[in-house]
């Protein structure tokens, strides 16, 4: 994208041109950020109506088309990948939307249209696959061109970029391609700034050059995947809120109310699924169309009580404390996949079968109190791990203390005697009964585990 600057046409909308003024930047493409950061200027500000009289009048700028299953609201058909990219780079789209759509939507669904038509393939090309997606702008055997998926601009030219800098959209396609063009392609892609412009396995052919604006959207992208801090640190700035709320933008941060139940008990509920080789799944199964092989108490979200390696599923509820109102960020890591949800609200999806590829997460907006919540986990084979961790207001990133955690019902009587029983007995870790009463996780039943486990003590 050029570097823009804005005329005021006499009879004609206010929008902004390049900087030859000779070519007028509306959308759809990469150059909203041009817009908002020209808006929110505090010294030399453009009129707000310039978003919706000039950046949206582009052609095809109102799609709502849809597209291998997934909708598309704004741009043309597919478009380069790098139009989803640049102008999100710190502009956080999540949770906010125009008179058009939500943005990170958007850009979700036309990376995964990317990804979809790569898997139907319809010019045959080499490699072309759930794993090999990505069309946008970069070197090919033809040179510096435009790729996106449409048949007439699609050569089989892919490019690293495309689906990398897709993470913060589609973090478990984007990791899993990411892997597999490390593994796959390092000795003709790889280099020293990472992986070269582009490829096409079909020609044979492999970029040996790097372009800067290529290689520039990767790592914040990815950071955005991992942490949110560029869009964390964008979004702090004073002007954007005020310049969102001017154009129209709405702005969706209503926090979630906790449940606050009067009557709870230290640790989760679970219930534990199995399947086999036959019948295995792929994705999270149908919990309630399910019927568990056992259910039981325990202190976190531990996958110990299993009772076969392979081909299993757990669903832990309970309830969270959470301390102070704030944004809160949770992360899972699994192998395969889980999903985490506050109430009915999906918070972490990492579906699907993968390793621990790294922790996928999400956001949300929470008052202080006890919110009920849901991880669910399956496991195909080889690999079995879940780590459920978070962050928020005064708590740095770590893994869900059982002290934080709370199942509904009152402790009595019974309790209290299976609890002695494990502070005299045997060693927690190879009692999965005992391990309900790690209160604080720390892989030991102690006097301190005791004194949670007491603040909970009702006598029936």
């Amino acid at each position: 994208m050029s570097a823009a600057s804005y005329l005021i046409g006499i009879g004609l909308p206010i929008m902004v041109f390049d900087v030859e003024g000779t070519r007028p930047v509306i959308g759809y493409d990469e150059t909203m950020i041009t817009y908002l950061l020209a808006i929110a200027s505090p010294t030399y500000p453009i009129p707000v109506s310039c978003y919706y009289n000039g950046w949206a009048t582009g052609d095809g700028y109102d799609n709502g088309g849809w597209y291998y299953g997934y909708q598309q609201w704004v741009g043309w058909y597919g478009g380069p990948l790098f139009w989803t990219h640049y102008s999100f780079l710190g502009f956080d789209p999540r949770n906010k939307s125009d008179n058009f759509c939500n943005y990170y939507l958007n850009c979700q669904n036309i990376s995964r249209i990317h990804r979809e038509y790569s898997i139907e393939n319809p010019g045959g090309y080499v490699d072309y696959g759930e794993l090999v997606w990505g069309l946008t702008t970069c070197y090919g055997p033809g040179g510096y061109c435009v790729h996106e998926p449409q048949l007439y601009r699609d050569d089989g030219t892919i490019a690293p970029t495309a689906a990398i800098s897709a993470m913060a959209f589609t973090p478990t396609e984007s990791r899993a391609t990411l892997r597999h063009f490390y593994e796959t392609y390092l000795a003709r892609m790889w280099g020293e700034f990472g992986f070269r412009d582009g490829m096409n396995p079909t020609l044979s052919w492999y970029s040996n050059t790097y372009i800067a604006i290529d290689q520039g959207p990767q790592v914040p992208m990815i950071e955005n995947s991992r942490t949110g801090l560029c869009w964390d640190t964008f979004m702090r700035n004073p002007e954007i809120e005020p310049m969102l709320r001017a154009i129209g933008w709405t702005i969706n941060r209503s926090p979630r109310n906790p449940e606050n139940p009067e009557q709870l008990a230290a640790g989760l509920e679970y219930e534990y699924y199995e399947t086999d080789a036959a019948s295995p799944w792929n994705r999270l199964p149908y919990f309630d169309a399910l019927t568990p092989e056992a259910s039981g108490v325990i202190s976190g979200f531990d996958l110990s009580p299993r009772q076969q390696e392979d081909y299993f599923a757990f669903r832990f509820t309970g309830y969270i404390d959470i301390p102070a109102s704030g944004i809160y960020t949770f992360y899972t890591n699994s192998d395969d996949g889980s999903r985490l949800y506050l109430g009915n609200d999906l918070v972490v999806d990492n579906d699907g079968l993968h390793g621990m590829d790294g922790d996928v997460s999400g956001s949300i907006t929470l008052l202080a109190g006890k919110h009920e919540i849901t991880v669910l986990f399956f496991d195909k084979t080889q690999g079995q791990d879940l780590n459920v961790s978070y962050m928020g207001p005064g708590i740095a990133k770590t893994a869900i203390p059982a002290s934080v955690l709370f199942r509904d019902g009152q402790v009595g009587a019974d309790d209290l005697s299976s609890f002695a029983d494990c502070l005299a007995g045997p060693d927690v870790a190879v009692s999965s009964e005992c391990r309900s009463m790690d209160m604080d996780g720390d892989s030991d039943v102690d006097l301190y585990d005791f004194s949670l486990f007491m603040s909970n003590f009702v006598v029936e």
